[in-house]
């Protein structure tokens, strides 16, 4: 049984999932195929078989060369940025703010008046479905603005990126320069391509807004959901990830907390899971978990799945595919996990590229950890492995840009010690957690390494 904090006075629960078997056994990505039940393409499968072969070292960071100086790229693509977003926040921002609030606050009401405190997962009733039914309906005129931005959006990248870059090729005298980077950039893409369409997933959207919102509340949460729609379709296609401006490739990072051997990993894992996929929290975790500069909700996913649309919410909501490692397999198979320094994992979240409601595309877990072979005093602590699309120019690599792959992973390394408090003080109390979180130096190995 496990409790949190403010469980202590009041009752016990039960885990969602059975408890782990230890110790886990990751499957052999040789033997893995592709699973829609799973949330899986076969070009994903692929390309992680392909990675699993190399034996990477997941416990640090890859080397990644990028540039430290400002170059016209740079330039080029903040201009662009400003000057197609401007129209679009300035005559969109608060017809989409007042559009949303409506389905939003009916959604946190649903939560409010309809779960019960706890709740792990929202019953999908006959009654949630005339509630999905009622917000498709209210959704409408701002799923018409959406794609409107959408339109606009792809229409400036496509005209600016291709101006761009037949500039390039011209001033280069490389005339194969746009056919070469449009080829080389739609493979590093591949992989990433396909995922499930977040319309075709409407009930799921509505669990994991539910979810957000109650921890949230109804205007944070609105303001970030509006700024998801307008703002991060041009950080996920034109800032980080740029198809026409940049050459991509896949960039490794990962981000480990301390360790948290003084507690057994059955309770680690119970309060890693309840913190993140729990529906309706108990007053005093939910607003530990709103105060976290990121706080992520991953529903558990329906019976016949084993993968579901979560939410992340930062400055920005973002909405994500979650697959749970430990759901029940209904005759899917194992999920293999792709860190060769995974302990016992928990979730996989893809960003995938035709999601333009997350800022990122790549492959991402989330794992208790080893931390070997580099960081082995880490042991038993959240580890969060990233294989994202990334370039080399400043704006989109570099640590000290904000939005960029560099700056997310020391963001995470930063979450670390936070994330780690909660667990331990729901399992050891909060005095005890509280004593680990001034002793934790805040910085993730990159960072105490000065590396760039």
């Amino acid at each position: 049984k496990r409790m949190s904090s403010d469980d202590r006075t009041k009752k016990k629960d039960n885990r969602y999932y059975a408890k782990a078997d230890l110790p886990w056994v990751n499957p052999d990505w040789g033997t893995v195929q592709a699973n829609r039940v799973r949330g899986e393409t076969v070009a994903q499968i692929q390309d992680c078989q392909e990675i699993a072969k190399t034996r990477m070292n997941t416990s640090i960071d890859t080397p990644w060369e990028s540039n430290q100086n400002w170059a016209a790229v740079d330039y080029y693509v903040i201009a662009v940025a400003v000057i197609g977003l401007l129209p679009l926040l300035i005559l969109l921002w608060i017809p989409l703010f007042c559009f949303l609030m409506v389905p939003v606050f009916l959604n946190y009401s649903y939560a409010v008046c309809a779960l019960p405190k706890p709740c792990e997962a929202v019953p999908r009733t006959f009654g949630f479905y005339l509630h999905c039914i009622v917000q498709f309906i209210l959704c409408l005129p701002s799923a018409v603005l959406v794609a409107i931005i959408l339109v606009y959006s792809n229409i400036v990248w496509c005209v600016f990126g291709i101006l761009y870059l037949t500039i390039s090729a011209v001033a280069r005298c490389q005339p194969g320069l746009v056919y070469t980077r449009l080829v080389d950039n739609a493979k590093a893409l591949k992989p990433y391509q396909g995922g499930p369409r977040l319309w075709w997933y409407f009930t799921d959207c509505v669990v994991a807004v539910m979810g957000s919102v109650y921890r949230q509340g109804c205007g944070e949460f609105v303001k970030k959901f509006t700024n998801m729609f307008l703002i991060t379709p041009w950080l996920k296609y034109w800032w980080s990830g740029n198809y026409f401006c940049t050459d991509l490739s896949v960039r490794f990072i990962t981000q480990l907390g301390q360790s948290m051997d003084d507690m057994d990993i059955h309770d680690v894992d119970t309060h890693f899971q309840s913190a993140v996929s729990r529906a309706k929290h108990y007053d005093e975790n939910r607003q530990t978990l709103d105060d976290l500069f990121f706080a992520p909700h991953y529903p558990y996913p329906p019976q016949n799945r084993r993968f579901a649309i979560g939410m992340q919410c930062a400055r920005l909501a973002t909405f994500v595919h979650t697959t749970h490692f430990r759901s029940p397999e209904n005759d899917s198979g194992a999920v293999a996990s792709l860190s060769n320094s995974v302990k016992l994992p928990l979730y996989r979240v893809m960003l995938w590229r035709n999601n333009p409601f997350h800022l990122y595309t790549g492959y991402v877990e989330a794992n208790i950890t080893t931390g070997q072979p580099s960081q082995p005093e880490k042991e038993q602590s959240f580890e969060h492995p990233m294989w994202l699309i990334n370039s080399s120019n400043k704006v989109a690599a570099d640590r000290k840009s904000s939005f960029s792959v560099g700056f997310i992973d020391n963001y995470f390394d930063d979450l670390a010690p936070h994330f780690c408090r909660y667990i331990r003080s729901n399992v050891r109390g909060r005095e005890v957690a509280e004593e680990y979180f001034a002793k934790d130096p805040g910085k993730g190995y990159e960072q105490q390494q000065s590396l760039p």
